[in-house]
């Protein structure tokens, strides 16, 4: 573990431009997440028309497993984009405003 003298030395640095694709990748994969849901969900809906048999009677309990798993997962998915958007705009906020301050002026106006 590093002395408090050598953590205090250590450079923090957190690289715009990835967390912004970031959020772009996992926005992506969470809107191809919540399509396929959606899919699953139809075709569960339609599945008593088809489904003729005992088994079927323990369906109804996996749909809303089912149910309740992929709005936690969509539901976790949200805020994790949320998050991300946050931590980057006060990411940037702070940069421009370090950026601004190294002014000669030292970000008088």
């Amino acid at each position: 573990m590093p002395s408090e003298t050598e953590a205090a030395g250590t450079e923090f640095g957190v690289n715009l431009a990835s967390l912004h694709n970031a959020i772009g990748t996992v926005q992506d994969a969470s809107d191809n997440i919540s399509f396929s849901v959606e899919q699953i969900e139809v075709r569960m809906q339609n599945l008593s028309a088809y489904w003729h048999s005992p088994a079927f009677t323990s369906f109804e309990e996996v749909h809303t497993w089912f149910h309740r798993a992929s709005t936690d997962l969509t539901d976790l998915l949200t805020e994790l984009i949320s998050r991300m958007q946050t931590a980057y705009e006060n990411y940037s906020s702070a940069e421009w405003t370090n950026t601004k301050n190294m002014t000669p002026d030292g970000g008088a106006s």
